[in-house]
């Protein structure tokens, strides 16, 4: 079995003041997504801080990406990190 994992990949919302490097960060997100569904494995997981705070549309942004990968149905879990919401 291959195993994909990734780690701290922190993606941010942005503040307005920030939104001039929207498309910096949108077209560098991408690009580390595609790549990583394109390495060939059978489980892809991400070991912590997938989003930069936790706040939901990180979540909802970062999820778009992915779930437009072919092989997102094989992304089996993500652990949360210091910078995710925490469950009680």
């Amino acid at each position: 079995m291959r195993i994909a994992v990734i780690g701290d990949l922190h993606y941010p919302a942005l503040h307005e003041d920030y939104r001039f490097i929207e498309n910096n960060r949108d077209g560098f997100y991408s690009t580390f997504i595609q790549k990583l569904f394109s390495t060939p494995a059978d489980l892809y997981i991400s070991i912590g801080d997938l989003t930069n705070f936790g706040l939901p549309e990180e979540y909802e942004e970062i999820y778009k990406l992915i779930n437009a990968q072919d092989k997102a149905k094989t992304l089996s879990c993500s652990y949360y990190g210091k910078s995710s919401p925490h469950i009680s």
